[in-house]
């Protein structure tokens, strides 16, 4: 994430230098000079950083290519509860590139019900499907409802007004198994923003919160269609009547 906003901080640097873009009348040929040089010196900084970024993820790839499942089951527990969402996580993605091979084992390492067995879990949907139904449902459950709780971002669950993403939908599967834990989740008004020019408009345009997304994962899983409110006060009286049993 610093990474990424350090190129984006240069790039912008560099349109935003005074004369970027425009002609350089006559008398100023000193000043239009510098003004490149330093263009170019924010574009070797950029190249740079972007080099850097792309080391450093070639010799992450390469370290977790090396791990047995094991170690690689105790990385994605690690990245779990950093804040990061799976489709920036490497070992996520080692791990599904793992396949079917992986998943009895990663099966086994998958016991704790809480946000570190989120990674875990989602890979061993992708790649043990089989595996993924045999765990508790109440352990599958408190482990997605811990890591929705807990997001910074919410980007991992989607838009509840636009679409889900499959990790939301794997929530949505449980049925009644996780409806008494999002109701326990009504009550909480923490917001939960997402990141990215799109979805970030949208947050803010709704002014999303954690039992906002509890309430929608709701209806979809009892199999009501509503449509969502942009005021969080309209959402409230309709999140009032959603903690009544089905």
């Amino acid at each position: 994430m610093r990474t990424r906003i350090t190129m984006l901080f240069l790039i912008s640097s560099v349109a935003l230098l005074p004369g970027s873009g425009c002609q350089q009348q006559s008398g100023q040929t000193t000043g239009g000079a510098a003004t490149r040089v330093e263009k170019q010196d924010l574009v070797n900084k950029r190249n740079a950083v972007m080099e850097d970024a792309q080391k450093t993820r070639e010799a992450r790839t390469q370290e977790l290519k090396g791990m047995d499942v094991t170690r690689l089951a105790q990385e994605l527990a690690n990245e779990s509860q950093t804040g990061i969402e799976p489709f920036n996580s490497l070992a996520f993605a080692e791990m599904v590139r793992r396949g079917a091979d992986a998943a009895g084992t990663l099966a086994s390492q998958i016991t704790k019900p809480d946000r570190s067995s989120f990674f875990g879990l989602l890979a061993l949907k992708k790649i043990g499907p089989t595996q993924y139904k045999q765990l508790k449902p109440d352990l599958r459950v408190s482990i997605l409802i811990d890591a929705l709780k807990n997001s910074k971002y919410f980007n991992t669950w989607g838009m509840p007004h636009l679409s889900w993403t499959d990790n939301a939908k794997a929530i949505i599967e449980e049925g009644k198994a996780a409806e008494g834990p999002l109701t326990a989740l009504l009550e909480d008004k923490r917001d939960a923003p997402s990141w990215g020019y799109e979805q970030y408009t949208e947050y803010q345009r709704y002014k999303y919160r954690v039992c906002d997304y509890a309430w929608a994962l709701l209806n979809e899983l009892r199999g009501q269609k509503t449509q969502i409110p942009e005021d969080p006060a309209s959402r409230d009286r309709l999140e009032a009547n959603a903690a009544k049993p089905s």
